[in-house]
């Protein structure tokens, strides 16, 4: 137990300082697997208490990170439409299809840019969700543990 403790604690360290997304998820993702290399039920009251504060501490992190890349995908978006609608206007000639396919090409690279921002903002929501679940499933556990221990002494 001590040693996944370690493994734990080394890959929360990391997390305090991200700077990356890709490593934030990845981090997460080897807490989950050794979350699952142990049984939950093995764990005590006050072992689930920590690892649930240190993940609900991981969450101001990966909430930042969520809302950054929420904020880029915004912004690529709103830029994409202002390139857009410039490009638009300094073209004299063509139909109005015309002008929209030269607009698009125009824009192209910012629109696989935003796609990607979304893509991102997507995965980091999603895993703040699951971390939650995951602080949720250990609080359960806990109020198990502690009513347990209440009706053991209530019999002893």
């Amino acid at each position: 137990m001590e040693e996944l403790q370690k493994k734990i604690d080394s890959i929360i360290d990391k997390l305090q300082d991200y700077k990356d997304n890709d490593e934030i998820c990845q981090n997460i993702g080897e807490i989950v697997v050794l979350l699952n290399s142990k049984k939950l039920e093995n764990w005590t009251a006050d072992q689930l208490t920590q690892f649930g504060m240190k993940l609900a501490l991981l969450l101001l992190n990966l909430s930042n990170a969520a809302e950054t890349a929420k904020m880029s995908y915004n912004m690529a978006y709103t830029f994409r439409k202002f390139k857009s609608a410039s490009r638009y206007l300094e073209i004299q000639e063509g139909t109005n299809g015309d002008k929209n396919m030269i607009c698009t090409k125009y824009v192209n690279d910012i629109y696989n840019r935003e796609v990607e921002e979304e893509y991102k903002a997507g995965i980091l929501k999603l895993l703040y969700h699951d971390v939650e679940r995951i602080i949720s499933v250990m609080q359960s556990r806990i109020k198990f543990i502690i009513s347990e221990q209440i009706n053991i002494s209530k019999t002893t």
